[in-house]
């Protein structure tokens, strides 16, 4: 079973939590991997995170945004 990390800023990180939440896979109701449940410090870090990103992504055109998007799209589908 995977044990998931934090994605934050950028990468991933170990995570100093001691508590963890099952995820189940909800076709056979399996668990299937664990995450953790954030400490305070995880969580503050990952809004800091998301706030500078969203700047960031805010710059460039709404068209070009929605560029990114659809190339975003046709990687998944491949």
């Amino acid at each position: 079973m995977d044990t998931l990390r934090p994605f934050i800023n950028g990468q991933f990180i170990e995570s100093k939590a001691k508590e963890y939440i099952n995820i189940y896979d909800p076709n056979i109701g399996e668990v299937i991997a664990r995450a953790p449940r954030c400490v305070e410090e995880e969580v503050l870090s990952a809004i800091a995170s998301a706030k500078a990103a969203y700047a960031e992504w805010g710059k460039p055109t709404p068209a070009y945004r929605a560029q990114l998007v659809f190339h975003l799209r046709t990687l998944l589908r491949e």
